[in-house]
């Protein structure tokens, strides 16, 4: 791939655009706004100062800047291009606009991508021509793009082997890690495991098993991860994120059914929802309100909450966890990801220290996990199906409750 298009030169488009200009590529985009083209570019340049300062790059920012360049109109900017990365804004009618005008002027060889992370690459699919449809995917990266080295290659029901790998040996030359979402579900992999802990620390505030400042302690001073789950809440504006994508999620199901395939993680999202369409209607949306969980000494004024670990001490964290665990191997059995690719996700996308199957390995037993499931699913009413254990965790428990018999059997044998 020699040339390459971004549509949209917001947050995103423009970090992604940077990250292939000092890729080497020459990097068309497309933005219908003068004053966040202005904006962006500054910040553009202001990144690849930093870069340059750090000794991270090897060229100089006016080089990498001189491989931007910038197109009247959408069909100039992917007349020649080898790669489409859409990144405009959460609206499908708008992406579908930018799709089917691409389509038009684009050469037919070109791999058509979003950078979607939380449309179902099916569902627009469904509205693409046959000869786009193989060549389109999702191909998500994390903000800020040139800083995190994770990337979503998401297959939809109609794209093809050879996009997928293809776009895989893309992030790979850009230094970045590809996950592989095989099955274009909600969340895709990072996201949709994430949220698990989302909502199930939700769920226990809501039914008052633990506070919230108890929940982020506990994940912050007894896990190591870096922020508990509300600040981060706060941090990036998460119930208003989901609760503007809940409306979208319903539209989507009603075309692509199987957009969420587990009856129990959508009960969990829709009472987590209640409590974050709630804290929207407060006004309560996190840093950027100055309020969200935590109190903030003004809008987008960030202050790290006070958390000792003694007041995490008393949360069950198999309480947390285990409903997160049971996601993870709904996910190996669904075909959605990997044991591998679902800790890498958490890793690179959240910088947990440790993946979900790493702690269940190193941390806990199949009985544990399924005995703290079957007691979640006695204390939380209606919320049963969330609780099921999976399938391939029931396996597990019962293959080390046979080893651990067989095991009894033979010490009683030599001790007789």
């Amino acid at each position: 791939m020699e040339e390459v298009s971004v549509i949209g030169f917001g947050a995103m488009g423009s970090g992604i655009a940077e990250l292939f200009a000092m890729n080497g590529y020459v990097t068309n985009i497309y933005e219908i706004s003068s004053e966040i083209i202005k904006k962006n570019y500054s910040g553009v340049e202001w990144s690849l100062r930093k870069l340059a300062e750090r000794g991270a790059i090897r060229e100089s920012p006016s080089e990498i800047m001189g491989r931007l360049r910038f197109r009247e109109s959408l069909a100039d900017a992917v007349r020649n291009s080898d790669l489409i990365v859409e990144a405009v804004n959460e609206n499908p009618e708008v992406k579908l606009s930018v799709f089917n005008e691409a389509g038009k002027h684009a050469p037919n060889t070109a791999l058509l991508t979003t950078n979607t992370s939380s449309i179902s690459i099916t569902y627009l699919q469904g509205s693409l021509g046959d000869d786009v449809r193989g060549r389109f995917a999702g191909f998500h990266f994390f903000n800020p793009p040139v800083l995190m080295r994770l990337v979503e290659i998401v297959r939809g029901r109609f794209t093809t082997d050879d996009v997928v790998n293809s776009l895989a040996d893309v992030a790979r030359a850009l230094g970045k890690t590809p996950v592989m979402v095989n099955r274009d579900v909600r969340g895709f992999v990072a996201n949709r495991i994430f949220r698990a802990l989302r909502y199930q620390s939700f769920i226990l505030y809501m039914r008052k098993i633990y506070d919230y400042r108890e929940i982020d302690s506990a994940l912050m001073n007894r896990l190591g991860l870096p922020m508990g789950i509300f600040a981060l809440t706060d941090f990036t504006g998460g119930v208003k994120i989901e609760s503007e994508e809940a409306g979208l999620y319903d539209i989507v199901r009603k075309s692509v059914p199987d957009y969420e395939p587990s009856a129990g993680y959508d009960a969990a999202f829709r009472e987590a929802l209640k409590l974050m369409m709630s804290m929207v209607h407060e006004g309560r949306t996190g840093v950027a309100a100055g309020r969200g969980f935590y109190e903030y000494p003004g809008p987008g004024k960030w202050a790290k909450p006070d958390l000792p670990p003694e007041l995490g001490e008393r949360v069950n964290m198999l309480h947390l966890l285990a409903p997160m665990i049971n996601q993870a191997f709904y996910m190996v059995g669904c075909g959605i990801s990997t044991e591998g690719d679902i800790d890498r996700a958490l890793k690179l996308g959240y910088n947990w220290p440790r993946g979900i199957f790493e702690i269940y390995r190193q941390d806990y037993g199949p009985g544990e996990v399924v005995g703290a499931l079957r007691e979640l699913q006695t204390r939380i009413a209606g919320l049963s199906a969330f609780y099921e254990p999976d399938r391939l965790l029931l396996e597990s428990s019962r293959r080390l409750s046979d080893d651990q018999q067989a095991s009894d059997m033979g010490r009683r044998g030599e001790a007789g």
